[in-house]
């Protein structure tokens, strides 16, 4: 039996408290960031808007702004701070490749906000292994990213 991807308000705690761990030391951009983010989960913030707010709060933290999009609607991701380092590889996750196994496609994110919170390597590597078995290919890419990280 396969595990339940994280519903959307889960994942996007797990997304908030990564953010504030981030900002541990800036109160009020945390704040900023959690309104914002309260804002637009509760389509109380337009996409435009949401995508703006996004990248001036986490500017310099790609690793934070890519995840971000995982809230978007499909079809739309925000474009990464060009300013901030980005790693030399990176693992491209697409939607279009997943669009019969959304299950698939929403549970990467969940495991990898979690390693984030609380895995350790050993963990992701389990977890990501049994997620992508029908994707041997995609599987070895990010198994070589994971294991230079």
């Amino acid at each position: 039996m396969r595990p339940l991807p994280m519903p959307r308000h889960e994942l996007a705690d797990r997304y908030v408290k990564a953010v504030k761990e981030l900002f541990d030391d800036e109160k009020d951009k945390y704040e900023m960031f959690h309104q914002f983010m309260n804002d637009f989960l509760n389509n109380r913030t337009g996409l435009v808007t949401a995508c703006v707010r996004a990248r001036e709060l986490l500017k310099r933290h790609n690793n934070l702004l890519s995840l971000f999009s995982l809230f978007l609607q499909q079809g739309y991701c925000i474009t990464l701070d060009k300013d901030a380092p980005c790693p030399e590889k990176t693992f491209r996750w697409d939607r279009e490749r997943f669009r019969n196994e959304d299950h698939v496609y929403r549970s990467f994110p969940d495991i990898m906000v979690e390693h984030g919170m609380t895995l350790d390597t050993n963990e992701v590597h389990a977890k990501v292994s049994f997620l992508l078995k029908d994707h041997p290919d995609l599987f070895k890419e990010f198994e070589s990213i994971l294991l230079e990280a």
